[in-house]
């Protein structure tokens, strides 16, 4: 097999793989009731918490906002949603007011946990 014959079956293998884990991942979020978008923003901020023990150093919606590369704006309202379902808080930064912090909830904790089992 030439060399350019085994780099196409690689791309090709690995597009397939990511496909499957994004039916998988889409299955999931259905079972829970959140949409694809909802349960990848979960993903996200609990990959952003496990960097602080501290809530007062947990992501703010700007930081979320920049690492899934969306609009605060749209961040902030998907984040109002799952708030809403109770899987996340918004807290208030103790130094500065304007400043809305983003923890998960226990709930969205235990989600989270079921999900990675």
């Amino acid at each position: 097999m030439k060399k350019n014959d085994t780099i196409k079956e690689i791309i090709n293998s690995k597009n397939k793989i990511n496909s499957i884990l994004h039916e998988n991942h889409h299955k999931i979020a259905l079972n829970y009731g959140l949409t694809i978008e909802q349960y990848h923003l979960l993903v996200e901020i609990d990959d952003l918490m496990l960097e602080f023990d501290d809530n007062s150093f947990a992501p703010t919606i700007g930081e979320i906002a920049k690492n899934i590369r969306n609009s605060s704006n749209t961040v902030s309202e998907k984040i109002s949603r799952l708030e809403n379902k109770g899987l996340l808080n918004k807290i208030k930064d103790s130094k500065d007011r304007r400043i809305s912090r983003v923890v998960l909830t226990d709930k969205g904790r235990k989600l989270i946990d079921n999900i990675a089992s």
